[in-house]
């Protein structure tokens, strides 16, 4: 086997149940296609369709007993590497209004309890925002920094106790201009390398700076890595396309990516965020895209 092939995996958000399969089939469906890594994301969100949307194979943890979560650890107990991500739509753990603050902040907790449960490792979760469309100035920044740093202690407490590493994912979005820097302030307040960040490459198209320059940077403190191919159409607006087959990524070399990765000695789970009309298409993007990384690296990253 491939030393890659127990980093590579999939994830629960980007398998729309189109055939009516369960989570617990989606996941026998992940270990038929040679997958080692399996990212859990307990939302039900749109994914693809149309006129209808095809939602993403989740769940909400408030609806499950015990016996689901005992069944849900058996079942991913195969894969080298199990990682739980955060729900992101209807939740900012930095939004002006305290009530979506707190229960964001619930259900994000609620993700390393999960974690625990199934024996995932890492926990991930999508930063807090700000509002769409207002500039991020100091005052802002400094707003958006405090609840993001607040939250990662709390989280840090639990993480510890479970020995569990905790990052956040660069996003697009609000903070989009200083997302480097916001990521690098809140990691430096929080200050340990129990918590680092979710490198999603994808989305470093819409910021500012190189994916190594990233990879150099956040180094031993990336966690995970999100992976998808993004390409520019100017005739639509917004002109980037992402969560694409690797095979038409148009910004960035991915064998410089997995050198860099290497020269880091990363070793961690790299899931494939690929929009599909069913689990079968996802799994073949994602197994293609597994082919293709492999042959720009060699041996693999260690």
């Amino acid at each position: 086997m491939h030393q890659l092939d127990s980093q590579f995996g999939v994830s629960t958000l980007w398998m729309p149940p189109s055939h009516g399969e369960t989570i617990f089939e989606a996941i026998e469906m992940a270990k038929r296609a040679g997958f080692k890594a399996f990212e859990i994301v307990p939302q039900v969100v749109p994914r693809f369709g149309r006129p209808s949307q095809l939602m993403s194979m989740g769940f909400y943890p408030d609806d499950m007993d015990n016996s689901f979560f005992d069944r849900l650890a058996e079942e991913v107990a195969d894969f080298s590497m199990v990682t739980v991500h955060s729900p992101h739509v209807d939740l900012n753990i930095a939004s002006t209004n305290r009530g979506i603050r707190e229960e964001s902040i619930r259900q994000f907790l609620q993700l390393i309890e999960i974690g625990h449960k199934i024996s995932a490792n890492p926990v991930t979760f999508h930063h807090g925002q700000g509002l769409p469309g207002v500039y991020i100035d100091e005052s802002e920044f400094g707003r958006i920094l405090k609840h993001n740093v607040d939250f990662g202690i709390e989280a840090l407490e639990l993480g510890e106790e479970y020995d569990i590493q905790l990052g956040y994912e660069n996003l697009g979005g609000p903070t989009a201009p200083v997302e480097k820097e916001l990521l690098q302030a809140i990691l430096e307040r929080i200050g340990t390398p129990r918590f680092g960040i979710n490198l999603d490459i994808g989305h470093l198209s819409m910021v500012d700076g190189e994916p190594k320059d990233w990879i150099v940077q956040f180094g031993s403190l990336i966690k995970e890595v999100h992976i998808h191919g993004t390409y520019w159409r100017r005739d639509r607006d917004p002109a980037l396309i992402t969560h694409s087959p690797l095979e038409m990524e148009d910004n960035f070399d991915f064998a410089e990516i997995m050198n860099e990765l290497r020269g880091v000695k990363f070793s961690g789970p790299i899931i494939f965020e690929i929009h599909a009309k069913d689990i079968p298409t996802y799994l073949d993007f994602a197994t293609r895209g597994k082919e293709m990384l492999k042959s720009s690296c060699g041996d693999g990253l260690l």
